[in-house]
């Protein structure tokens, strides 16, 4: 039984479109490999191999997949409760399915218009948040009450405010999460994420302080210190941990950029001041980008 399917030289392939498509799309619900297919349909769709006319026909089994995917994190939400999307074995239903959604953007159907409708009301922010963005890409109006949620949390929020900054739709963001400090919040949450740090979202969040340095080059930049612990098994007897979100440029607040110095050394929050904390992540960072250009230097 095939598990994957090895997508990075198909995504290559110029012709590979004519050649795998329609076929891979109408077996897509019942494989093993869906996100994989539509992983690879969507770089199609964003290098411009494929565009509606190509997908739209194939909006049946599009939806099919979805419903199937739904039953899962129904079924899954009911045994497990919230925590259900951190489960290994939900994470393989939760990441395929916010592809698709992504991809529905891209189907002007009404049975893909009504599956929207259904995935927006789901209780996870991150499926809620593709399902909007495709919403909004359709032209179908997207309740305030289901933006306010997918802002509510700390994963998707800053997802949300750089869509909604590039559609100039700003004004949709709820006041209370379009802050710096809850934009910072939600940049350390999105690093802890990332699946060689915590790889969840931490149990418990909270901010230790706001350190501003004056800079040559971009004048006050503030960085936000925050705290954090997890019952994640490898860090459960960790207690509060620290980590830093930033620098932003003060004069361009509230704002999605930082100066790339969003870290953690899963160092101890009552090891340091805030202040200690990013002085040391700086240094860090610092000289982690010293080595990698002494390294390419030296590269033949």
């Amino acid at each position: 039984m095939i598990d994957y399917l090895p997508t990075g030289t198909l995504a290559q392939r110029k012709d590979a479109k004519s050649i795998l498509f329609p076929r891979l799309l109408q077996i897509a619900p019942d494989s093993n490999f869906a996100g994989d297919i539509y992983q690879l349909c969507l770089h199609y769709v964003e290098t411009g191999a494929m565009d509606s006319e190509d997908l739209s026909p194939q909006a049946p089994a599009m939806v099919r997949s979805f419903q199937a995917w739904k039953q899962k994190i129904v079924d899954a939400e009911m045994k497990l409760g919230a925590k259900w999307m951190w489960e290994e074995s939900q994470i393989a239903v939760r990441e395929p399915m916010g592809v698709l959604l992504d991809l529905m953007g891209t189907v002007p159907t009404d049975s893909v218009r009504a599956a929207l409708k259904e995935a927006i009301a789901l209780n996870d922010p991150k499926l809620k948040f593709f399902a909007a963005i495709s919403m909004f890409r359709l032209d179908m109006d997207v309740p305030q009450n289901e933006l306010n949620a997918i802002a509510a949390a700390d994963e998707t929020r800053l997802w949300l405010f750089k869509h909604l900054k590039e559609q100039k739709q700003l004004n949709r963001m709820p006041a209370e999460f379009k802050t710096q400090e809850a934009l910072a919040r939600s940049s350390m949450v999105e690093w802890l994420i990332y699946p060689t740090e915590l790889g969840r979202p931490p149990d418990a969040i909270e901010k230790m302080g706001v350190v501003t340095i004056n800079t040559p080059d971009n004048g006050k930049v503030d960085y936000f210190v925050f705290r954090f612990r997890s019952d994640a098994k490898a860090f459960k007897d960790n207690s509060w941990m620290a980590g830093t979100a930033g620098g932003y440029v003060q004069k361009d607040e509230p704002t999605a950029d930082d100066t790339g110095d969003t870290f953690s050394t899963f160092e101890k929050a009552d090891a340091k001041s805030p202040a200690e904390h990013v002085e040391r992540i700086r240094k860090l960072i610092e000289e982690s980008w010293k080595e990698r250009a002494k390294s390419a230097a030296t590269q033949p």
